[in-house]
């Protein structure tokens, strides 16, 4: 039978699973989208600033009656054709001298951080929920970027825009992707949760051999592991569906319209351009990189090796670490399943030791001895001892190793000590 220790370790797995992932995707992963949103956005706000400042007059200083005709055009064409919801202009004292809503004209901002920006000449940016109170104490209709971008001339500030952006869709499409993250996640860990309850209460009264316990615990964690790469390929398709055509799409709008105004265009029109392909790129490549975490391509096309080159690459770059990959003569390819976990081992094992071994190098070998095959991962950092870390809260990681580990039959082995380094052996 199941040993009580171990019963109790999975609910608490379990509990955690059910309870922590909902959570993170609130109060982790949703911020760091709309935090994305929210800097893109200044970004965009920001070059619309610089764009709109070469209409103003250079050297005088901003009044209401000095303001020129074609910045006032140049405001309402870029407001129609971005799609800002207000534009305002304000003079280092923090006097409105322009505004998009005629009756701020002549007022003064009542923020507290506005001599900060006339002062240090930064940007300054705010997230104005819906709902939220607005300058004028009422509620909000929309989520509205709020962005302040000082003019600075010879060093100097004299004047500063602020702009207000409507995210409401683009908050609306997040929305939906957390709840569909939400209902993935919350799913995998009530599966997880059903099952492994399920199992303690028949180990608890006797029904249920351990023999019978280990094939069932088996049998979950390869339909979790094989729920969690569906889940991760599914995310992908949507990034590169979604997103990635989205921005091919607009590279190729952006270039059909510099190609059509070429001769028009001025030096900083060409500018602007260069920004803003230089922007897209920046956003597919980040695109691109976060679908090879869902589900690296080298993995399917080339196998477990190709996949770890790949990867400690990137673990390279990130941290410095160096890592040696050594692989007997290829011969025939594993089964996809198998392939994955032991990736997804190495995976967890290099982040074990980026975190936490303080190590400058690993190895990893890939043997085969007949029918098996065993996967050494080495490293040289200040090492563990196994018996007190394996069920700490800080190496959830390792429980997640033995799982996916168990899923294909195979025996995930830890060494180490302190001060010895460590070493992970995965034989299936």
């Amino acid at each position: 039978m199941f040993k009580l220790k171990t019963l109790r370790l999975f609910i608490v797995i379990a509990f955690i699973a059910i309870v922590g992932l909902p959570l993170y995707s609130i109060f982790v992963a949703k911020p760091l989208y709309t935090g994305f949103i929210v800097k893109e956005t200044e970004k965009v706000v920001e070059n619309i600033a610089r764009q709109l400042s070469f209409h103003l007059v250079a050297g005088q200083p901003l009044r209401r009656d000095n303001l020129p005709a074609d910045f006032i055009r140049e405001i309402n064409r870029t407001r129609e054709l971005i799609g800002l919801w207000k534009i305002k202009l304000y003079t280092p004292n923090g006097e409105v001298i322009y505004s998009t809503d005629s009756k701020e004209i002549g007022g003064f901002t009542r923020k507290s951080f506005f001599p900060d920006i006339i002062r240090k000449g930064e940007n300054h940016t705010l997230l104005g929920k819906k709902g939220s109170q607005n300058d004028e104490g009422k509620a909000r209709d929309n989520d509205v970027v709020e962005t302040y971008v000082p003019i600075i001339n010879k060093g100097k500030v004299t004047g500063v825009f602020e702009m207000y952006y409507d995210i409401t869709k683009s908050h609306s499409k997040l929305a939906r992707l957390a709840a569909r993250a939400n209902l993935v996640s919350y799913l995998i860990a009530t599966v997880l949760g059903i099952m492994i309850i399920t199992l303690a209460i028949k180990a608890g009264r006797g029904l249920v051999r351990e023999q019978e316990a280990q094939k069932r615990l088996k049998r979950v964690s390869a339909q979790l592991a094989d729920l969690e790469e569906a889940a991760k390929r599914r995310i992908a398709i949507e990034l590169h569906d979604r997103v990635g055509q989205k921005l091919t799409a607009l590279n190729l709008n952006l270039n059909i319209i510099k190609t059509r105004f070429a001769r028009d265009l001025s030096g900083e029109a060409e500018t602007f351009f260069s920004d803003s392909f230089r922007m897209i790129e920046e956003s597919a490549e980040e695109v691109r990189d976060i679908m090879s975490e869902l589900r690296p391509n080298s993995l399917d096309d080339h196998g477990l090796a190709a996949a770890l080159r790949w990867f400690s690459k990137k673990i390279a770059m990130r941290s410095g670490l160096e890592v040696e990959i050594r692989e007997d003569q290829p011969g025939q390819r594993l089964a996809q399943p198998v392939e994955t976990a032991l990736f997804r081992i190495a995976q967890e094992s290099l982040t074990n030791v980026v975190k936490h071994a303080m190590a400058h190098s690993v190895m990893i070998r890939i043997e085969e001895e007949g029918r098996r095959t065993r996967m050494t991962i080495s490293d040289d950092g200040i090492g563990f001892t196994p018996e007190k870390e394996a069920h700490s809260t800080d190496h959830l990681g390792i429980i997640a190793m033995r799982e996916r580990a168990t899923a294909i039959g195979a025996e995930l082995k830890i060494t180490s000590s302190p001060g010895q380094g460590t070493t992970v052996t995965v034989e299936v």
